[in-house]
């Protein structure tokens, strides 16, 4: 819209153009919107590979920890009863608090300390916080190269398997083999957008250094 206005002091004519109502609204609308949309898109970018292994390096330790803490807590219940390497209760019961730890963290904020210290967070790609059906998702397929790769370990530090019948058999590969390909099964379970991420659903980001 273009109005004609009288300069009196000249006595000259002059133009001016005034926004309507809904040009006005529009635009300060546009220039509330466009910071938040440009500090959104920054905040969705795909976590490195190098800071998710090392939050795994760092929330390995606090699982260990939190371990041998639930087996403490298991004889006591058990009135001290020992359990022998292999148990299969024992080997479930671990594997339910190793869940109950992450998927914890992963749906109430979605970051473990791990996560926290290089500033990384597990969502959904509508940004909200994942289930527990997704946690348990990422979780299961995790599982497999954590055992290659514990198996390639405990070779090379000549741990006996004898308990773990079905890990005795596979300890006839060279240690070396069964670590590597433990080793670059993680790094493929981790690759951003990789297929853990695609089938449940879920991303990593790199979160902004004010969060």
């Amino acid at each position: 819209m273009t109005i004609v206005l009288i300069n009196n002091r000249h006595g000259k004519l002059c133009n001016k153009e005034i926004l309507l109502p809904n040009q006005l609204t529009a635009l300060l609308e546009h220039s509330k919107i466009a910071p938040m949309i440009q500090i959104a898109s920054q905040s969705q970018v795909p976590a490195t590979i190098i800071k998710r292994l090392l939050a795994i390096i760092y929330d390995s330790f606090l699982l260990i920890a939190v371990l041998f803490l639930a087996m403490a807590v298991m004889l006591l219940v058990s009135g001290g009863y020992q359990f022998q390497a292999g148990n299969p209760l024992m080997t479930v019961y671990l594997l339910v608090v190793s869940y109950i730890f992450f998927g914890w963290f992963w749906t109430h904020g979605g970051q473990t300390l791990g996560m926290r210290a290089w500033k990384l967070q597990v969502q959904q790609h509508t940004g909200e916080a994942i289930t527990w059906r997704q946690a348990a998702i990422r979780f299961i397929t995790a599982v497999p190269a954590w055992i290659v790769l514990f198996l390639g370990i405990a070779l090379a530090a000549d741990i006996p398997l004898h308990a773990h019948p079905w890990l005795a058999q596979l300890s006839r590969l060279p240690e070396w083999l069964i670590l590597i390909v433990g080793i670059v099964w993680l790094v493929l379970d981790q690759w951003p957008n990789g297929w853990r991420d695609k089938v449940s659903r879920t991303r990593i980001i790199k979160l902004s250094k004010n969060h």
